[in-house]
């Protein structure tokens, strides 16, 4: 009889395409570490399905789309180091300009929660580009946080993949992953004066790139078919990453993509 299995294995934001749900597995080793050699499982995606039952050398494993990243139990295992007052994420395939740090930290002394709204996504190996709309949230590569709001945090780890949510619904509330502003507001404060968002129009400090190589990540934005404008002849890259030096690094990147 096969053996039953729940929480020994990690799994990826599934992808949808073509009515088939695509899961990276990886092999949790047990001690902290996860063994990335692993397959790629193909499953029928049903409407409404959580929980899926599938094989991998002869042992049943029941994935939970909940399941799908040791993103929070990372985070919670670093907040255990800091040290400092202010908090800040940073993901290590996305886009962040000279100054984003000065910029984010010099907003944290003011408030507690700081983020960058109207998120840019930036696909890069299809040459497409998105702005979203949000103004009452920010993506977690794209917050951060003074010592002020590290209780509240701390009480946000438990729950599904969407720290980021949790942590802004704690200044604008319920419904603040469905926040927008008319175009011409560039920033949001918090009723309560603890959060603040920003759009950085005028200078681009940061850009979520998409289709990085590495494991997939979760939300749409890393599927290339979704809500995606093209941007062939570059135009967009080149306003939203500053630096020259690094928008020909990523034009590099996308040629050993290719």
């Amino acid at each position: 009889m096969a053996k039953i299995i729940k929480k020994k294995l990690v799994f990826d934001a599934p992808e949808v395409m073509d009515d088939v749900k695509s899961f990276n597995v990886y092999y949790d080793l047990g001690d902290g570490g996860v063994d990335y050699d692993s397959p790629k499982v193909n499953i029928p995606a049903v409407e409404g399905q959580e929980e899926y039952s599938i094989d991998i050398d002869g042992t049943t494993i029941l994935i939970d789309d909940g399941m799908y990243s040791i993103g929070v139990s990372s985070v919670d295992e670093a907040f255990k180091h800091i040290k400092g007052d202010k908090i800040l994420f940073i993901e290590d395939d996305e886009y962040y300009a000279p100054d984003y740090v000065k910029e984010v930290s010099g907003k944290l002394d003011q408030y507690d929660l700081v983020g960058i709204g109207r998120s840019k996504y930036y696909h890069l190996p299809a040459l497409k580009w998105y702005k979203h709309r949000n103004m009452g949230h920010a993506s977690l590569a794209q917050t951060g946080f003074n010592k002020n709001f590290f209780n509240k945090a701390k009480a946000c780890m438990n729950g599904d993949l969407f720290l980021d949510i949790r942590f802004w619904r704690e200044v604008n509330g319920k419904m603040a992953d469905q926040f927008s502003l008319p175009d011409s507001i560039k920033e949001y404060e918090s009723k309560d004066g603890r959060g603040f968002i920003f759009d950085d129009f005028e200078k681009s400090i940061y850009t979520g790139v998409k289709g990085m190589p590495g494991r997939n990540g979760i939300g749409i934005g890393h599927n290339e078919r979704s809500c995606y404008y093209p941007d062939k002849d570059k135009k967009i890259l080149k306003s939203w990453i500053v630096a020259k030096e690094d928008y020909n690094k990523y034009l590099k990147v996308r040629e050993e993509l290719s």
